[in-house]
């Protein structure tokens, strides 16, 4: 092992009228050395930059590339290390994983997220109506011309089969709202089953609902709703809401939707507005000597909260070390990453 030398300065005598300093050699391995010089091994270690790389796939290997370990040491100095090991992270199955850093007998820790194989499916829709959507009593159900599409977590949809449909029932006349049904997801079309002598030519929205304004994850209101339908033998009448079948309504974005309503294969539809509000985060320097950039971000309110996605650029400070974001500026709040959601506005502060 390598060897180094230093001289050590030693006062000799309590009651001299003036100290005497003797230059004395010592000769050590570097981690004596440094004991002696009074820094000693690491009292503490923290991750001062996450890695680059915290998502994964199933089967891949840890990447710590970016990564920032800071060892600090009694004698109040500290200094970005390697030389570091690493536990916890294991890839064959999804999930967030605690991933341990240990340094000359002290540890800290990051996390990252294993994510699930493959694409999630989120929803069916009806892309097309079947082409038969009237009935006689005692006919039995056609589903040509149908068509339904997929729709999966990273927005791609295809067009599928193998699905169950349930709700058709031709041995009474009326409405029949038919479910389709595919892995756990469901969509609704309405085909109409005829009495004897007349059949449902069309249907007309007479009023509209009361309510055509809506905040994030309120329920549709049919509230003053009046639907009526009209029949081959000139005759009519005003449809029951139960026997309506809605699509399209969704208050977990904000924007205008069309509401499709369906009775007996007929449609008629009406449009409501989903009000979604503004949430700004402010990135607060903390005494930096500069601002991050961007100061501030907006993100806007859905249906499960949404996150950035990623951060500005941090503010620097000269002889600090940028450790991340927090609603405390000691540190002892929240962290904020580019994975916390926001649900409202919020102020986070550098953490040196």
């Amino acid at each position: 092992m390598k060897k180094v030398l230093f001289l050590e300065k030693v006062f000799i005598g309590l009651f001299a009228t003036a100290a005497l300093a003797a230059c004395i050699p010592f000769e050590g391995t570097i981690d004596e050395v440094r004991d002696k010089a009074g820094a000693g091994k690491a009292v503490k270690i923290e991750i001062t930059r996450a890695p680059t790389k915290t998502s994964y796939n199933i089967g891949e290997e840890l990447d710590l590339n970016g990564l920032v370990v800071t060892a600090f040491y009694k004698n109040g100095t500290s200094k970005a290390v390697t030389g570091y090991t690493h536990s916890g992270f294991d890839s064959a199955a999804a999930g967030s994983k605690t991933i341990t850093v240990s340094f000359e007998g002290q540890t800290a820790q990051f996390t990252v997220m294993v994510e699930p194989p493959g694409k999630a499916l989120t929803a069916i829709n009806i892309s097309s109506q079947p082409s038969k959507t009237d009935y006689a009593i005692g006919e039995n159900l056609d589903l040509s011309g149908l068509v339904i599409r997929a729709v999966y977590s990273d927005d791609s949809t295809e067009t599928i089969t193998g699905y169950a449909h349930s709700g058709f029932d031709s041995f009474t006349a009326g409405s029949k709202a038919i479910t389709i049904t595919y892995q756990g997801h469901t969509a609704q079309f309405t085909v109409m089953v005829n009495p004897p002598g007349k059949t449902l030519t069309t249907i007309a929205l007479l009023t509209s609902p009361g309510k055509t304004t809506y905040n994030i994850g309120e329920d549709l209101s049919t509230s003053n709703l009046v639907v009526r339908a009209y029949y081959s033998d000139s005759s009519e009448n005003v449809i029951l809401i139960e026997d309506l079948v809605f699509i399209g309504f969704d208050s977990n974005t904000g924007g205008s939707k069309e509401v499709t309503i369906s009775y007996g294969g007929k449609t008629t539809s009406f449009w409501v507005d989903v009000n979604a509000r503004t949430f700004t985060i402010t990135f607060n320097k903390n005494g930096g000597d500069t601002e991050a950039v961007p100061a501030s971000m907006t993100v806007t309110e859905a249906l499960p909260a949404p996150a950035l996605g990623n951060l500005p650029e941090p503010p620097s400070r000269k002889t600090y070390i940028f450790k991340g974001w927090n609603t405390q500026a000691d540190g002892n709040g929240t962290v904020f990453t580019e994975t916390t959601t926001v649900a409202s506005n919020i102020t986070v502060v550098t953490h040196r």
